[in-house]
C-alpha cells in the first residue's frame, strides 16, 4: 500500500474501524512502522481514535509492540489522556509499566500531563506508583507538575 510524505501507511490513516478490517483483510501489514518506528495502533491510539483502536486490536495488533524509544500505545494514549483507548489496551493485556531503559512510564506521562481519569485505570491495573520516571513516585512528579487532581486520585487508590 502507498505511503505519504510521512511515512504513514493507508491503515495509520485509517478513519474508522471498518477501514481497519477492510485492510487488515486486504493483507496490510498491521504491524508496519513509520520512519518514527510507530505502528498503527500506536499512530491511532495517539489520536484517541478508539473505533480503529478496537479494530485493529480485534485483528491481533500487538499490543505491546514499542518504538525503538520504548514509546508504546498504552504510553501515547495515556500521555493524552484518552481514557477509552487506555481501557481497551489494559483489557487487551498492555503491559503497564512497560517503558525502555529509564525513561517515564504510561502512569508518569500520565502524571505530568494530568490526567486524573487515566492515573486511576493505570493504578487499578496495578502499575508502578513508585517509580514512575528515573525512581521518582507518581506523587512525587505529580505535585511537580502541579495536578492536584492527580495527587488526590493516587492517595485515594492508594487507601483502597
Amino acid at each position: 500500500f502507498a505511503r505519504n510524505d510521512n511515512s504513514y501507511t493507508l491503515l495509520h490513516e485509517a478513519a474508522d474501524g471498518e477501514t481497519v478490517r477492510l485492510l487488515f483483510t486486504a493483507g496490510t501489514n498491521i504491524h508496519k512502522v513509520n520512519s518514527l518506528g510507530a505502528s498503527a495502533l500506536d499512530r491511532l491510539a495517539s489520536g484517541g481514535r478508539v473505533e480503529c483502536v478496537q479494530a485493529l486490536l480485534g485483528c491481533r495488533a500487538n499490543v505491546n509492540q514499542t518504538r525503538p524509544d520504548g514509546i508504546s500505545a498504552l504510553y501515547v494514549a495515556a500521555g493524552n489522556g484518552y481514557a477509552a483507548v487506555v481501557r481497551l489496551l489494559l483489557d487487551s493485556k498492555a503491559q503497564v509499566d512497560q517503558r525502555k531503559d529509564s525513561s517515564w512510564s504510561p502512569l508518569g506521562v500520565a502524571c505530568e500531563d494530568g490526567h486524573a481519569e487515566v492515573v486511576g485505570m493505570l493504578i487499578d491495573a496495578k502499575a508502578d506508583v513508585n517509580n514512575v520516571y528515573n525512581g521518582q513516585s507518581a506523587v512525587t512528579y505529580a505535585k511537580r507538575w502541579g495536578h492536584s487532581a492527580v495527587v488526590e486520585e493516587i492517595e485515594a487508590r492508594r487507601k483502597k
